[in-house]
């Protein structure tokens, strides 16, 4: 047997994607056979290859642009899969658990994507810049059923926004980040959004309450801050300010007056903050 023989059984058997490529030749180790398969739409070849087992360890597939696919399989799974343009240039390289699901990408050898389980359980996968280094989406799923995704600004590692599922509760929570330091925060349920608004400083400078409806969601009232306390005015169902109440620190209602009896507050505070760069605006039903 002949080293270039070796190596191609090693590759086929073990299904290594990263370092050592499945390629499927028309010298394949004895007792491996190939079959032709009928090509799906945009291809005009599919080759597959299989051990002395009669199982399947390799594919190949021709498009009509001229790139190619390589698959290595072991026990029925895909392992690895290379694709080569037309010149045979490497596009794209992914290696996969034993479960099928993606462990790693590289786009002309660059780091694209990587998913892996950290020493306290939790599940990690981050899409990567094209720099192959910053990350551009971090996703984490806890042992305790927790969610977490973080989006990254494109031109910065600073954070754009996350989403948070804390625990079992499903009880969805954003957090939008501006870039001049200021804040937005989301806590969503079943029936209602509550969006708190940050200064560049940490301090709460609005809160807003929004109900779902079916049109839906609509902001019904909102907690502006002032020197002693904040001021909540509430709408009803029509849009229109139906009262306002002043709060002192802990919340607690000191004063109640009337729509008339007080300056109505600007339409602005009703409305999306950030929105030409908050990504979580609500999407109507």
């Amino acid at each position: 047997m002949n080293r270039k023989q070796l190596i191609l059984i090693l590759s086929l058997a073990l299904g290594l994607g990263f370092g050592y490529v499945a390629a499927v030749a028309d010298d394949v180790p004895s007792g491996y056979t190939q079959v032709s398969e009928t090509p799906q739409k945009g291809e005009t070849s599919r080759t597959s290859t299989f051990n002395v087992e009669k199982q399947l360890v390799a594919r190949k597939v021709v498009k009509e642009d001229g790139s190619v696919e390589l698959d290595s399989f072991k026990n029925g799974v895909r392992t690895a899969k290379v694709v080569s343009d037309k010149n045979g240039a490497r596009t794209g390289e992914f290696e996969y658990y034993p479960d099928g699901k993606l462990k790693r990408e590289l786009k002309a050898g660059v780091l694209a994507f990587e998913r892996r389980k950290l020493a306290d359980g939790t599940f990690e996968a981050i899409r990567y810049k094209k720099d192959g280094k910053s990350a551009q989406m971090r996703r984490r799923v806890s042992v305790d059923g927790g969610f977490e995704l973080t989006h990254f600004r494109t031109d910065s590692n600073k954070i754009y926004f996350t989403a948070n599922i804390k625990g079992v509760s499903g009880q969805f929570e954003w957090c939008y980040y501006a870039p001049d330091g200021s804040q937005l925060r989301r806590v969503v349920d079943e029936t209602q959004m509550v969006v708190t608004v940050y200064s560049e400083t940490g301090d709460i400078k609005l809160e807003q309450v929004w109900r779902k409806t079916k049109a839906g969601f609509v902001c019904k009232s909102v907690n502006v801050k002032e020197k002693h306390g904040y001021r909540r005015y509430t709408n009803d169902d029509s849009g229109k300010l139906s009262c306002a109440e002043d709060l002192d620190a802990d919340g607690t209602v000191v004063t109640t007056w009337k729509a008339d009896q007080v300056n109505p507050p600007a339409v602005s505070l009703f409305a999306e903050q950030f929105e030409d760069d908050d990504p979580t605006i609500p999407e109507d039903e």
